[in-house]
């Protein structure tokens, strides 16, 4: 089987979803490699639902991916796309946002990595995080990227996007393909004094930003808010070593994510 493996993809000429089945003596494994270009999780949840019916002779549910495009279509018509639009013009045009970190060398040659630090956050901290101060995980995640863009920047004003699957309707949720939508989520810092402050400024927008998902902001935006170069990806796990900080010279100061106390920490220190 290791001699099996689907191929990476070449994105020009091939296709963004392959599939392999490879047999046994006693079992069949069916392997399947697709980019994300095409479709999100959920489609892929609904490709193994349909593999499973169709192997069990089950009727298989209608793919409604066509019928989710004309909604899109008749969607940019309608008032509700122009309030959208108009919103996302009055909230994140015309502001010097930072959106990524700040490059500190000039040469062109540099290669994207990934970096990973250590943290203490377990999922039962996360739990009572979200208990006692009202934010998800994915929104803290957002506050910590916040905070570490604007201090390493020295700009209070930063724009992060967030993902929303954009499946709220059971049209929707039927339909195969990538109907995400990538949305914006900007913070001015010097506006907001505490931790507090600045997980209900989160809160508050993700809600506003979903409302008004109508326009699909992030495609039609020219100057696209999209963090390039800063991706952010999180795991849950009781480790204390910090070799990767120590590596670079960095210290990773504890935020206290789950302590009720820190709710009423200042997050600038000139404050």
């Amino acid at each position: 089987m290791r001699g099996s493996q689907i191929p990476t993809m070449n994105l020009i000429g091939e296709p963004m979803v392959k599939m392999r089945c490879i047999k046994t003596d006693t079992n069949a494994y069916l392997f399947i490699v697709f980019h994300h270009v095409v479709m999100d999780g959920s489609s892929l949840q609904l490709v193994f639902a349909s593999i499973v019916h169709a192997y069990m002779g089950m009727d298989l549910e209608l793919d409604t991916y066509y019928s989710y495009l004309e909604d899109e279509e008749r969607l940019s018509n309608t008032s509700a796309y122009r309030e959208s639009f108009q919103f996302y013009q009055d909230n994140y045009e015309g502001v010097d946002w930072c959106r990524e970190i700040p490059e500190d060398k000039d040469e062109t040659g540099n290669i994207n990595g990934r970096r990973f630090i250590d943290t203490e956050l377990t999922p039962e901290g996360l739990a009572n995080m979200e208990k006692i101060c009202g934010i998800t995980p994915n929104g803290f995640v957002n506050a910590v990227v916040s905070l570490t863009l604007s201090k390493m920047s020295g700009n209070p004003d930063v724009v992060t996007t967030f993902s929303f699957h954009n499946r709220a309707d059971k049209r929707k949720q039927h339909a195969g393909g990538l109907p995400v939508r990538s949305l914006p989520l900007g913070v001015h810092l010097n506006e907001l004094e505490t931790l507090a402050d600045l997980y209900e400024s989160i809160k508050a927008q993700t809600a506003q930003n979903i409302a008004h998902s109508a326009y699909n902001w992030a495609n039609d935006t020219e100057n696209s808010y999209e963090n390039d170069i800063f991706a952010v990806v999180y795991e849950t796990a009781a480790i204390t070593s910090t070799d990767a900080l120590d590596m670079i010279g960095a210290k990773l100061e504890p935020l206290e994510a789950y302590n009720e106390a820190a709710l009423r920490r200042k997050i600038l220190s000139s404050r």
